[in-house]
């Protein structure tokens, strides 16, 4: 694969032969791209892989920055594996280190120890590159990583027969057990040219023979060969059996766009929801260009298909992707749902808050009216000011979900000012939701109840529906609920009383 770079460039549009700086790239970008090379090779480490929140939120990575790892015991328990930024700033006039990505494994023996550093050897590679064959190392039985379910890197090809190499039955035995993932032992050797060409071969006649080990088998292939896509295209003593749709799928998990554009179109009539979704979660501006290019190529989606591979964009935290799909999503689908925008940013919101407030801003009113009534409470759980009022404003409603909106505003008094603003802004209860009303009561609200009285609630409904609904030690907060309530009243008398006057007796 191409090393990932920690700058953009593009062709000069003076000379197209030179490329000219173009800007650099988010955090989040290069850390999912890496994210997705290491677990395409089995190499994530079991406890975690996190991006340091300093960098979320589509910051960008300085430029000239460059990074290194380190690899250690934990204090406590397992191996930490570090990932650094370090670039030179120009206003400090200084160098500055920090902290980017952190990973962590629960085993802390020698083994754990050598796999990490094999794993920080990786992503050195993955931005710095490889001058020999990619990672000549391998840990032999137990794999801590995340494999992707089989079916995630399509199904095998049935066709096409050639000749097989023989292998002893202790041979595929042996190598049967490089998968076995009940064995939590191991060590890591060192393999040279001529090894790593038998177990390469190995590999592949094992990746067609068993299905079941098929994705720990790409993990190692990619591990050996860099890319799987790289070594069908090179070795061709070695063809896998697989169908042009396998290749395709592979095309996609490697990040190889010129295999992936002489595939796919041969593939497109029957896989097109498949290579969409697949494509979608590709992580990367790779990713990007394979989207963009099924997208030119198919004229209509389902709206479930469609969906999902918006969900994959969401998952890999690609905002230009997520809001391109969304963007045109009315243009690819057939009676797209008007809650469609809506329910795109509801999930995005528990991993992915920047994309989700993102997605609110850029929908329309219609889009936001149609939107799910939990969309609203879910930003109250973050007290999010900015973005719960532009929902308001943009036409949502609270619907059965306004009582626990209204109970995480009004619970702390010091918060009861979000509530008061927003029912300033729209009535978004329901007129006879006096669920919503009774928990601001509960919470002794009593600025956020009078607005709820001037927007429509019947004060008098209310007291008969709160008998089946007892709430005693709010006495002082009903009075003066009253007295608005009465205040109200004697408003709407005066301005129907007919006028007197004008007339004259003789």
């Amino acid at each position: 694969m191409n090393i990932i770079e920690l700058e953009r460039w593009k062709p000069s549009e003076t000379d197209p032969h030179r490329l000219e700086y173009a800007g650099q790239p988010t955090a989040q970008e290069v850390f999912e791209e890496l994210k997705h090379r290491l677990e395409g090779m089995g190499y994530l480490p079991d406890e975690y892989f996190l991006m340091d929140s300093h960098w979320e939120d589509g910051r960008e990575l300085p430029k000239g920055a460059d990074i290194f790892c380190t690899t250690d015991y934990g204090g406590s328990e397992g191996v930490y594996l570090d990932v650094y930024l370090k670039w030179y700033d120009e206003g400090q006039k200084k160098s500055v280190t920090s902290s980017f990505i952190t990973g962590k494994t629960l085993g802390e023996n020698g083994n754990d120890l050598d796999r990490m550093f094999l794993i920080s050897s990786a992503i050195t590679k993955a931005f710095h590159g490889d001058h020999a064959a990619h990672a000549r190392y391998m840990k032999i039985g137990g794999f801590s990583g995340s494999p992707s379910k089989p079916s995630e890197a399509g199904s095998m090809g049935k066709g096409g027969a050639r000749e097989r190499a023989q292998f002893s039955p202790k041979a595929e035995t042996e190598l049967s057990g490089l998968c076995d993932d009940a064995d939590t032992g191991g060590s890591v050797i060192h393999l040279s040219q001529r090894e790593q060409k038998v177990i390469i071969e190995a590999l592949v006649e094992q990746r067609e023979r068993q299905e079941q080990a098929m994705s720990q088998t790409e993990q190692l292939l990619r591990r050996m060969t860099g890319s799987i896509t790289e070594y069908v295209n090179t070795v061709g003593m070695w063809p896998l059996r697989m169908s042009d749709y396998d290749k395709a799928v592979l095309a996609i998990q490697d990040g190889e766009l010129s295999a992936f554009k002489e595939l796919y179109p041969k593939v497109l009539k029957d896989h097109a929801d498949d290579l969409l979704v697949e494509a979608a979660g590709r992580p990367g501006v790779v990713g990007r260009q394979m989207t963009l290019l099924l997208l030119e190529s198919v004229e209509r989606f389902m709206e479930p298909v469609y969906r999902t591979a918006c969900e994959k964009a969401i998952s890999i935290n690609d905002p230009r992707k997520i809001f391109f799909l969304l963007e045109q999503a009315g243009g690819y689908v057939d009676d797209l749902s008007p809650s469609f925008h809506g329910e795109m940013a509801s999930y995005a919101y528990p991993d992915h808050r920047f994309i989700a407030r993102e997605i609110v801003k850029q929908c329309s009113g219609e889009q936001i009216a149609a939107a799910p009534p939990h969309l609203l409470e879910q930003f109250a759980m973050d007290k999010d000011w900015h973005t719960l009022s532009a929902l308001v404003e943009k036409g949502i409603s609270g619907g059965p979900n306004a009582a626990r909106t209204l109970h995480m505003l009004t619970y702390q008094q010091s918060d009861r000012w979000i509530a008061e603003e927003l029912l300033q802004k729209r009535m978004w209860v329901d007129a006879d939701d006096y669920g919503a009303f009774h928990v601001c009561v509960q919470n002794d609200a009593v600025e956020v109840c009078k607005l709820l009285l001037d927007g429509g609630m019947d004060f008098d409904v209310y007291q008969q529906w709160a008998k089946n609904h007892p709430s005693p030690g709010h006495e002082d907060t009903i009075q003066a609920l009253a007295l608005h309530w009465q205040e109200i009243q004697t408003g709407m008398e005066q301005s129907e009383a007919p006028e007197m006057g004008g007339q004259t007796l003789g």
